[in-house]
């Protein structure tokens, strides 16, 4: 018997891993395209701000 519970034990271990692996793979990809959207964000906001700014200098 303790065999066969050594052998689940090891199955559950193998698949705590797997499960481990899967989330930490999901995580890295979601923190890349966060990455991503936040750099397109502040190139959105720099152009922004730079016409704000161009459109302060033609209203003086």
């Amino acid at each position: 018997m303790p065999v066969i519970g050594g052998q689940m034990l090891m199955e559950l271990e193998r698949e705590c891993v797997q499960v481990y692996r899967r989330n930490v793979a999901e995580v890295n990809h979601v923190k890349a395209r966060l990455h991503r959207s936040l750099a397109a964000k502040e190139t959105e906001l720099a152009t922004l701000v730079a016409v704000v700014g161009d459109l302060n200098l033609c209203f003086r």
